[in-house]
């Protein structure tokens, strides 16, 4: 199973974690850090990082669309980046982000109304935030690693 977005906070809620709503929503793209658990989990998808200049990779590029985040993360679930960004369960089976792999600029920017919506001051105009929104990501190369994951053998 692999949840995105809401899915990775309602997975974190069902096994025991905890959601809270942010102090400041985020929007566009942003840069999570790997933890030495997902430098190893993102390794086969190396070369296709945008971000990757070391080996293994310590960073991923990813879209962000959201206003809740998981607070406190679910006992036992092993943590592939920091800020409770991104789990694997222990037996290997579920796979959450928090992240929008799925999105590309285009796609993000239907969205730009919740600039206004969600952050009525601190994050800029709308057209900083499209700038953030077309910046390069890691989507792609995500995608593929989790395509890999759900073939692999538990």
């Amino acid at each position: 199973m692999c949840g995105i977005c809401w899915g990775h906070q309602t997975i974190a809620l069902v096994f025991g974690g905890e959601v809270v709503d942010m102090a400041m929503p985020e929007l566009g793209v942003t840069e999570v850090t790997l933890t030495a658990a997902g430098e190893r989990f993102f390794k086969p998808q190396q070369e296709a990082l945008t971000t990757c200049a070391t080996s293994p990779p310590t960073t991923l590029r990813v879209q962000q669309h959201h206003r809740r985040e998981v607070s406190v993360a679910p006992p036992e679930f092993v943590h592939l980046a920091a800020d409770n960004q991104i789990f694997l369960s222990p037996n290997n089976n579920i796979l959450t982000i928090q992240s929008h792999p799925e999105k590309d600029a285009q796609t993000a920017k239907l969205r730009i109304g919740d600039v206004r919506r969600w952050f009525p001051e601190g994050v800029g105009t709308e057209d900083e935030v499209i700038k953030r929104m077309e910046l390069p990501h890691d989507g792609l190369a995500i995608w593929e690693r989790i395509l890999r994951w759900a073939l692999e053998e538990g």
